[in-house]
């Protein structure tokens, strides 16, 4: 929807006019992107675009400039030609800055990997990424269903790795016996612990998905259960 609506309009004409390199364009799609899937805002953006294999509009702009040009370098009309060379004596879209930008493209995608390798918000995730878009976002599924298997396998409901709370915030929201990450809840928080590995449940197919609401249950009952004792004692 945000490439039909905002990325047809701000790509509109780069072939000709070229692209201003407007970051503001990708800053905005990455937020639509989090708000669409109901992810943190504090979700890392190489996560995001790892996991959604979101093609930033600055590099979609790149790739129509030089389609355009090899199409138009095809022509034997006499004005275009003479552009082309003028094109040429000046230096732009030379085949030297064509390689330059696929180099900068395969060194982003390096940095990218890089950071996901070296993630203390998802230490999971590496073992768990996806060469193409993972099967519960390209099948249909209800919202709520794939907004939780996005929150679960980007990182957003394990607090433990959520560096920027206090150490008690940190701790499991059911039993308060230990750090909330996917080893404790999974092996051995008594009420949400399973007999799967971690892999199996942030799976890209999402078959644990009944699995991961039924923590979320079990963690929403422990919340009111608390608001309860609370409410009680006053």
């Amino acid at each position: 929807m945000f490439n039909a609506l905002v990325g047809s309009i701000a790509l509109y004409g780069t072939e000709v006019r070229g692209w201003r390199n407007e970051e503001r364009v990708d800053r905005v799609k990455k937020k639509y992107v989090k708000w669409i899937l109901g992810l943190d805002r504090r979700t890392p953006n190489y996560i995001l675009v790892e996991e959604t294999k979101m093609r930033e509009l600055r590099l979609e702009a790149m790739k129509r400039v030089i389609k355009y040009e090899e199409i138009t370098r095809k022509t034997k009309r006499k004005i275009v030609m003479e552009c082309i060379k003028e094109l040429d004596t000046e230096g732009r879209e030379s085949e030297e800055n064509k390689k330059g930008k696929g180099k900068r493209r395969r060194k982003e995608k390096e940095e990218c990997r890089k950071k996901i390798e070296e993630s203390k918000y998802n230490k999971h995730y590496e073992n768990i990424m996806t060469e193409e878009i993972p099967k519960y976002l390209r099948e249909r599924r209800k919202k709520k269903d794939r907004n939780v298997i996005a929150r679960y396998r980007c990182g957003n409901k394990m607090r433990g790795s959520q560096h920027w709370r206090e150490d008690k915030e940190r701790k499991c929201r059911v039993c308060k016996g230990g750090v909330e990450i996917l080893m404790h809840v999974l092996k051995e928080c008594e009420a949400t612990r399973y007999e799967t590995s971690i892999e199996e449940f942030l799976k890209e197919d999402g078959k644990s998905c009944e699995l991961m609401k039924r923590i979320d249950r079990i963690r929403e009952e422990r919340r009111k259960e608390k608001e309860g004792v609370e409410t009680g004692g006053k």
